[in-house]
């Protein structure tokens, strides 16, 4: 079975063990789990046929193809992976899924994975899923920044880093405007002193409101040049250009950490 189904059962699972609660769409940081459980009925699985779990790894591929050199079997030693506004975890798994799909096990490369989220309820439910899942690879969830940037520090810096956001990209835009000040930051603490970075937000639900999300991913573009700091000599934040056959009218953005040209 697929581990995109397996997550889907472990959610249901979780469910109907915790019951739900209503809550709108910016879930608050003291939501209960019930409430948390409500929202990721309503807003993450509920539509299956359009799960948002298949436009994640859609743009894996595109990101991972262009850094990893995937098609020709090439792998940097370790890949860490940070999932911000993490919510039930699931970009962790499409991440986890699509590097056993992707690479042979004797070319595998490591795996290092980090949700975090803000609501300390939220992060109790990922980790939920995570022991219902029973993978033997374990995702760190946490609600602290502090946390998460000593753990991601500890790691080699050779490794090649990448950031990931959903829905919260647009969460934050619409919310308070320093959001979008205070992700970059984050962002800049993990990319400190490596020269191999991605920032890759998609929303699968947001055909109708391309123009909010672009502007979201533009100004987090320039907060993270404007808050940069120690990145390698030389790099810089880049935006990249995605074709329209990656996501079709679904919305995406990348920023990269590359060398000046």
């Amino acid at each position: 079975m697929r581990l995109r189904h397996q997550y889907l059962g472990a959610c249901d699972r979780v469910i109907s063990k915790t019951g739900t609660a209503r809550v709108p769409y910016r879930i608050p940081e003291d939501a209960t789990l019930k409430q948390c459980a409500g929202y990721m009925e309503d807003y993450i699985i509920r539509d299956r046929q359009h799960f948002r779990y298949d436009y994640y790894m859609r743009m894996l591929d595109f990101g991972f193809g262009r850094e990893l050199d995937v098609e020709r079997g090439g792998s940097k030693p370790l890949i860490i992976h940070v999932d911000l506004g993490t919510g039930p975890g699931i970009f962790n798994w499409v991440v986890y899924d699509y590097v056993q799909r992707k690479w042979k096990r004797k070319n595998r490369p490591g795996l290092k994975q980090f949700g975090y989220d803000r609501c300390p309820a939220m992060v109790k439910l990922a980790k939920r899923i995570q022991k219902d899942l029973g993978v033997h690879d374990k995702v760190q969830y946490t609600d602290s920044r502090k946390t998460l940037r000593k753990s991601v520090g500890a790691v080699a810096g050779d490794a090649y880093l990448l950031i990931t956001f959903g829905y919260v990209l647009i969460q934050s835009n619409e919310g308070d405007r320093g959001a979008i000040s205070s992700l970059a930051k984050m962002c800049n603490r993990l990319a400190m002193g490596r020269d191999a970075v991605d920032v890759l937000a998609v929303d699968g639900y947001a055909r109708d409101r391309l123009q909010d999300f672009d502007d979201a991913a533009r100004r987090l573009h320039r907060k993270l040049r404007r808050t940069s700091v120690d990145t390698a000599p030389g790099h810089t934040w880049k935006r990249v250009s995605i074709p329209p056959r990656v996501l079709g009218n679904r919305s995406s953005a990348i920023m990269s950490i590359r060398g000046a040209q």
